[in-house]
């Protein structure tokens, strides 16, 4: 079990998260080869002057903003692959095609909870600010769906393995 969601699912969902950080860093000029080792200049409020990856300067405010849209965005991508995992779990050898959603109406709330929460806390003004999120792009939003579809995959593929062989490895180190 604690392969599975730490070991597997896990660094899915972590690496979902990164990649949308990386996506929104890269978008506003900052590459990650650009953000190593800029700490101290990136949160040092007297540096108005910061280059990006493209030679533009940032002041202390902007890059703070941009920050902010890094937490948001790795929060956003976070939910879109928990839901994923919030499917996933529903049924231990079925797949979710062949269960269905419609007999477990809290998951289903939280389903739509969810997205609406994240929604909410991000891109309300003054409650974004005050933990420190900043509103997205929209497109910033399907980032993670790939990881999100590949996370519903691969447990539909393991719980086929299952299912053919109850018996089998898969069943034995997978099976929770």
């Amino acid at each position: 079990l604690l392969s599975l969601c730490w070991g597997q699912i896990g660094v899915i969902q972590i690496t979902a998260g990164f990649f949308t950080w990386i996506v929104v860093m890269a978008e506003n000029g900052f590459w990650p080869s650009r953000l190593i080792g800029i700490r101290r200049a990136w949160d040092a409020a007297a540096i108005n002057d910061l280059e990006d990856s493209y030679g533009q300067e940032w002041t202390y405010r902007q890059r703070k903003i941009l920050e902010y849209m890094g937490y948001a965005a790795f929060l956003a991508a976070i939910i879109v692959v928990q839901i994923a995992n919030l499917l996933i779990c529903k049924t231990r050898r079925l797949s979710l095609f062949q269960q269905g959603l419609r007999t477990n109406m809290f998951v289903n709330f939280c389903l739509i909870f969810m997205p609406v929460l994240a929604v909410l806390l991000i891109y309300i003004p003054g409650l974004n600010r005050s933990i420190f999120l900043e509103r997205l792009q929209p497109l910033w939003w399907l980032c993670p769906v790939p990881f999100a579809l590949m996370i519903f995959g691969y447990d539909e593929i393991r719980k086929l393995f299952i299912r053919k062989s109850p018996e089998g490895w898969v069943a034995k180190e997978t099976y929770h």
